[in-house]
Order: structure tokens, then C-alpha cells, then sequence
């Protein structure tokens, strides 16, 4: 992971947190960040700070304390991370990985802190994000609470198809796929459920594996209807 040269404030207009500032203001943030470009499967690394995903994608994993990674969902092109620990006032690491090339900008928390202080729609913003983190944190809580394998894998699909976009035919064509030990991190269970769950739904006809990385749900709506019935 390598520094780049100094970027033009445009390259943080995809940036959700930042839709609608001026380009004076975005050249302004845009000269306190770092920059980086990052091929493929390039390991993350941000202390301190708090990171924007400008272009490309990464997936942020942590670890527990028995070092048992846990891997939580993929940050797209106009996301942000580190927000929460900035805001804390908390010295933290994370750790993620590249799924395609990718441009990252950081920040310094304190800067961030300083910019929340500043702009009242940056900090309406971070309010709203983050009370949809706590409502989807809220929703995986109960699913591991009260649905198996199974159901919990069918939601995460569900969600990778929404994700991906869903054709005229109603199908939906996911790449990257994640591996399975990392849909198992993603959903708590282990690969082997996760491999097993994957082929029943395979022998049903709803999935069809169409490349190393790649898979096609064959009916959304049918996996839809699974995930609402709590299957």
C-alpha cells in the first residue's frame, strides 16, 4: 500500500457523506487526506483515521480475541469507514482487503472530528449513517438470534443480488462471489454449512455457478420470498 500524489478535490464527489459541497470545500478536505491507488487483492491498513473508498471496493475485517477473523461486509465506491472511532475519540486500527482496483483517501480523525463541528450537513449525514448501521446491526442480531444456516445464508445472498442488480429475467449475477469461509465470517457458521447450504440451493435450481468467483441466482424473487418466510 503506497501513497499517490496529492488528488483534485473531484475525486470525493462520488463520496456519499460529501454529495453537494462546494468544489472549494471538497479541494479543502481533499488536501488534508492521504491518497492512495491499490491494485487487487492490496491488504488496508488505516490508523487513526478515517477512510473514503473514492473508486473500486474493499472488504474491512477485524479480529476477535481468540484471533479469529470476522469479516464484515464489502465498502463500495462512495463509502466511508472509521467514523465511529473518530467520533469516539478511540485509537484504533482496521484491516481490509481490496476486491478490485481501488482509490482510498484518509483522513485524520481529528480533522474529521473538526470538519463534523463545521458543517451541519456533514454532521446530519453522519447521524443518518450511522442510525442505519445500528438498524442493520439490529436486523444481523436477530437473524443469528433466531434463523439457521441456511436462512441466514439465503439473506446475505439476497443482499449480494440487490447488490449486483437484478435483470429483465429476474436474475441476478454476483462477482466477485466471496469465498465461502468469508460468507461463513460474514454470517457466523463455518465453511462447511455454508458449502452445503450453497448446494442444496444448487440442487434446487436456483443457483447456477457460472466462473471460479462468479454465481447467478436464477430467480431473485423465489430467494426473496425464502428469506421473507424466514427459510
Amino acid at each position: 500500500m503506497q501513497a499517490s500524489p496529492q488528488r483534485s478535490g473531484l475525486a470525493l464527489q462520488s463520496i456519499e457523506l460529501f454529495r453537494g459541497f462546494s468544489p472549494e470545500r471538497l479541494q479543502h478536505i481533499a488536501n488534508h487526506c492521504e491518497w492512495w491507488v491499490m491494485e487487487p487483492n492490496t491488504q488496508v491498513f488505516y490508523n487513526n483515521q478515517v477512510a473514503f473508498v473514492c473508486s473500486g471496493s474493499l472488504r474491512i475485517t477485524s479480529y476477535a480475541a481468540n484471533g479469529k477473523e470476522v469479516s464484515f461486509r464489502e465498502r463500495a465506491a462512495g463509502s466511508h469507514m472509521g467514523d465511529i472511532t473518530a467520533l469516539e475519540g478511540l485509537s484504533t486500527s482496521a484491516f481490509g482487503i481490496t476486491l478490485e482496483p481501488t482509490v482510498l483517501a484518509t483522513l485524520d480523525s481529528q480533522i474529521f472530528v473538526e470538519l463534523v463541528h463545521q458543517e451541519l450537513l456533514l454532521a446530519h449525514r453522519v447521524i443518518h449513517f450511522l442510525t442505519a448501521r445500528i438498524r442493520r446491526l439490529s436486523e444481523r442480531v436477530i437473524q443469528l438470534s433466531t434463523l439457521g444456516v441456511p436462512a441466514r445464508l439465503h439473506a446475505e445472498l439476497l443482499r449480494l443480488c440487490e447488490t449486483a442488480g437484478v435483470d429483465a429475467q429476474g436474475a441476478a449475477h454476483i462477482h466477485p462471489l466471496p469465498a465461502h469461509t468469508v460468507l461463513a465470517s460474514m454470517i457466523g457458521a463455518n465453511r462447511e454449512q455454508v458449502t452445503r447450504a450453497l448446494n442444496a440451493l444448487t440442487k434446487q435450481g436456483l443457483l447456477h455457478k457460472t466462473g471460479p468467483r462468479s454465481l447467478t441466482v436464477v430467480d431473485v424473487q423465489a430467494l426473496r420470498r425464502m428469506v421473507e418466510a424466514g427459510e
